[in-house]
Formats: C-alpha cells, sequence, structure tokens
C-alpha cells in the first residue's frame, strides 16, 4: 500500500515537472514567433517603401525623409540613391546606368551607354553578364553558356561542364570543337593554347 502511494506521488511530480518545462518552452517559443513576425513586418514596409521610392521621380525623391540606415535617399550628380534597412537594399540611377541590389542576395545593373547588363544571384553561384549581342550564363564556374557575334564569326557559341566536357559551335565551321576530358578532344583557343587534339590525356597530347 505505501509502495503504491510512494509511485502514485513520483508519478504526479513527473508528469507537474514536466508540465512546468514544456510550459516554459511554449511560452518562449511563442515569444521568439512574435518577435520573428514583427522583425518581418518591418523588413516588408521598409523594403515596400524603397520600391516605392525607386519607381518615384527625381522630385518625389529628393522630398523623401531621411532615416539613417532605415530609408535614405541620396541625390548624385546627376542621379539619386535609394538605401533602406543599411547595406542590404539600395537602388542607384546614374545618367544611363541602373542598378538594384539586395547584397548579398543578388544584384542587377543596366547600362544603357554600353548595350550591357550584369546579374548575379548569390554570387558566384549564378551569374549573368550580356555586352551588345554577347552573353555568359555561369552556374559555380562549373556549368556555362556563353555566346554571341565575334570580330570575325557572325556566332559563336560555348558550352561547359569544367573540366569534363567543351564545347564550341561556330558560324565558321573551322572553328567547331567538342572536348571530352580525358578521354578524346579538340580545342581552339582554350587552355592558353591556339589549338590542342588530345587522346587520353597526360598520355598522348
Amino acid at each position: 500500500m505505501q509502495m503504491r502511494i510512494i509511485v502514485n506521488r513520483y508519478v504526479q511530480m513527473t508528469f507537474s515537472r514536466r508540465h512546468r518545462v514544456f510550459g516554459n518552452v511554449n511560452a518562449q517559443t511563442s515569444k521568439m514567433t512574435d518577435f520573428g513576425a514583427k522583425v518581418l513586418a518591418a523588413c516588408l514596409l521598409l523594403f515596400h517603401w524603397a520600391l516605392a521610392a525607386s519607381a518615384a521621380d527625381e522630385a518625389q525623391v529628393d522630398s523623401l525623409p531621411h532615416a539613417g540606415p532605415l530609408v535614405d535617399s541620396l541625390t548624385l550628380a546627376p542621379g539619386h540613391r535609394i538605401e533602406a534597412a543599411g547595406p542590404f537594399f539600395y537602388d542607384e540611377q546614374r545618367e544611363g546606368k541602373r542598378t538594384w541590389a539586395v547584397p548579398p542576395l543578388f544584384s542587377y545593373t543596366r547600362d544603357e551607354d554600353t548595350d550591357s547588363e550584369e546579374f548575379d544571384l548569390g554570387y558566384p553561384i549564378l551569374t549573368y553578364d550580356r555586352y551588345g549581342g554577347q552573353y555568359r550564363w555561369q552556374f559555380f564556374q562549373l556549368l556555362s553558356l556563353a555566346g554571341g557575334p565575334s570580330q570575325k564569326e557572325t556566332a559563336r557559341n560555348r558550352f561547359s561542364i569544367f573540366p569534363f566536357y567543351l564545347q564550341q559551335r561556330s558560324s565558321d565551321p573551322s572553328q567547331n570543337y567538342t572536348s571530352v576530358i580525358p578521354f578524346y578532344g579538340h580545342l581552339k583557343n582554350r587552355l592558353f593554347r591556339d589549338e590542342v587534339y588530345f587522346i587520353m590525356m597526360l598520355i598522348f597530347v
């Protein structure tokens, strides 16, 4: 009888202790969730404000309030720059060049004077560069696509899975090549050489 009473008291104390512990954890989790929601709402409000400002004309930009690292507008000569959330957002317009970025996640730049643009996503994860008709996509320096006209060709397209597969197709058939490293290949103007033929690389080149 006494043993049963002791066991019942032990079970009651254990469940009571667990209830207090989990109750504290739930309360702390709820507080953290509320804080995170408030921070997220504040960030969204700041970015909404910054985006609205970036779409405004220069007169409207000059009338924006200056809130230090939260939201600020700068007048450049000629052009303007808008910053929000410290270094985590900026939009800059200077003559024919426009830059919009959320460092370090992504950035986009377009220059109408030189007909060029750049896009970086989590650099160096994904990058895109274009100058006139020439372009280059690149993923982690491993997978890349490049193309466009050159001084001697109307079209030159390259595809690479570095360092295993290299390919080029050109409007000039003499500039075409395919390489499957290390088995067999033919390269032109790659690997610091004008032209390379190889079979089982490091055995016969």
